[in-house]
């Protein structure tokens, strides 16, 4: 939490890596540590070198054996920076698997366009492919604090 803390709220980016940092080595596989980490990369320090070593790198599962809450939202995300990156294969990886388990999340309309600029979200997810992907896959459900994030109640 203290990371997100500086990073978002108190404007001290470059002081909450050494907080990502130790939160990732207590929690390797935590989606929604992984994902503030890699935004924070990405976003924030826009260090390219670090982002490589976290998609070829990462310390325990490999990232597309992640299972569980939050994960479509962290390889929604991480396949655009993967994409930035020139990894191509391993973006197209991560964006099917967080468009097969959650197509109507709200960062897959968001990042829409940075995966399909020639598309629009609107022109692929008729009322009809909405109501087929509810019906069939659901819909995602995050509970934590209103005022902080998620991973703040993630367990050990």
């Amino acid at each position: 939490y203290m990371a997100r803390y500086l990073d978002y709220d108190a404007k001290q980016s470059a002081t909450a890596g050494k907080h990502y940092t130790r939160a990732l080595e207590i929690l390797p596989d935590n989606p929604y540590i992984l994902r503030e980490y890699l935004m924070w990369l990405d976003l924030e320090m826009k260090d390219e070198v670090g982002l490589r070593l976290f998609f070829l790198e990462k310390k325990g599962r490999p990232l597309l054996d992640l299972r569980g809450q939050g994960v479509s939202e962290l390889f929604c995300e991480a396949s655009i920076s993967a994409k930035d990156l020139g990894l191509t294969d391993l973006s197209k990886q991560l964006w099917a698997k967080a468009k097969q388990l959650a197509p109507l999340g709200k960062c897959i309309r968001h990042n829409w366009p940075l995966q399909h600029p020639d598309t629009r979200y609107e022109d692929e997810h008729s009322h009809w492919t909405n109501f087929w992907h509810f019906v069939s896959v659901g819909v995602t459900h995050e509970i934590g604090s209103h005022h902080g994030p998620a991973v703040r109640y993630a367990q050990r």
